[in-house]
């Protein structure tokens, strides 16, 4: 969290930087107190671009080895938490004593050692035999373009706790903005499905460690950073399946499908429903197609009648049969995509009897309304 710059306001809300001179004086019940105070003073302050320095410049100081400290130095910047940086400037500032339900050296080796794992790889590619040109692997691209693309998702998460531990931040909306391609999505879903992770395990409260790590939320806080960042998640993770779905099949020698199809008037994408459609060329040739309308929240599926598969005609859709072609409207339409998109061909030959709204035959059309959200 980028730190802020009315001094006044700061010591008159958030007090002076905390001293350990009375450390060994206070009960077990007080420290506990203040280490929670403490941690929430930092995490108030906390500055992700000093943090490497913080930390490098406390492994120097306790001659921790040169391997760790390299590592460090190339971790990438999201690695480094304001849990840990605090902790390296209690200790700084003198902490030196440990409790039950405060002893923090085992969260604080633990997350050192996790800043370390992500920067040895960085170390590993930099350590490589010289080369006559300068050779970057085609993970090392895609992690460096997944980590340019996080900026908003990074302020959004930065500025979550002065929101009101609320945001409007839509991930989703955001990778489709800029069509970030499903590889490079799922780089970005690594970057914060560990925190996410850790979040609902220190909610739950078996881990000590996380527990004693997150101490300096209060509950409600911690239910709402772990929603939101579950939420980002999500979306990364429903974006990734899209990319998948949209994927445009080989061509062939054949009649090209995009010949097929080139008329056909169809809902790319929808971001209320977080949906999009798979490549209408998929259409041609398939078994089973469902669609569903974002303006009548109607789900349909239509089964070819034949081995030759679906086909259209213009904007019709063709080679369906007709008694098996049903629609419904969806009452929770959130639930009914999910269960469409994620269901194995078990899940969907029942899916339609899930729903008791009436069902209506399918008449063939597709318009600007309509997403062709599975193809089998």
């Amino acid at each position: 969290m980028a730190k802020r710059k009315n001094v006044t306001i700061e010591d008159q809300y958030m007090g002076a930087e905390p001293t350990w001179d009375k450390q060994n004086d206070w009960s077990e019940a007080e420290f506990r107190s203040n280490v929670a105070a403490a941690l929430n003073w930092y995490n108030y302050f906390y500055d992700k671009k000093s943090s490497r320095k913080t930390l490098v410049d406390y492994l120097k100081k306790h001659k921790y080895d040169k391997d760790t400290i390299a590592c460090v130095q190339k971790a990438p910047e999201w690695t480094f938490g304001s849990t840990l940086i605090a902790l390296v400037k209690m200790r700084n500032n003198g902490l030196e004593r440990s409790c039950d339900g405060a002893n923090t050296a085992s969260f604080f080796e633990n997350s050192i050692a996790k800043v370390v794992e992500y920067g040895r790889a960085s170390v590993e590619v930099t350590e490589e035999p010289k080369q006559t040109a300068p050779v970057v692997s085609i993970q090392q691209r895609m992690l460096e373009t997944a980590s340019s693309l996080t900026d908003p998702i990074e302020e959004a998460i930065e500025s979550f706790p002065e929101n009101g531990w609320k945001s409007d931040f839509d991930t989703f909306a955001y990778l489709q903005k800029e069509q970030v391609k499903g590889m490079i999505a799922q780089k970005i879903l690594g970057f914060y499905s560990g925190e996410a992770d850790e979040l609902e395990e220190a909610l739950l409260g078996k881990d000590e460690q996380l527990v004693e790590g997150y101490s300096h939320m209060k509950k409600a806080h911690l239910k709402a950073y772990a929603k939101f960042m579950r939420g980002i998640c999500d979306d990364l993770e429903r974006w990734i399946s899209n990319q998948k779905a949209t994927r445009k099949p080989r061509k062939v020698k054949a009649k090209p499908a995009s010949k097929v199809v080139e008329k056909l008037q169809y809902c790319k994408a929808n971001t209320e429903y977080k949906v999009q459609s798979v490549a209408p060329e998929k259409v041609v040739g398939a078994q089973q197609l469902w669609v569903f309308n974002v303006k009548t929240k109607q789900l349909g599926v239509y089964n070819a009648y034949s081995r030759d598969g679906l086909s259209v005609k213009g904007t019709t859709l063709i080679g369906y049969e007709e008694s098996t072609s049903i629609k419904k409207t969806l009452r929770k339409p959130e639930e009914g995509i999910k269960r469409c998109l994620d269901g194995g061909k078990i899940v969907l030959r029942k899916l339609m009897d899930e729903f008791t709204t009436k069902e209506s035959p399918c008449n063939g059309r597709i318009n600007k309304d309509t997403v062709l959200l599975r193809v089998l």
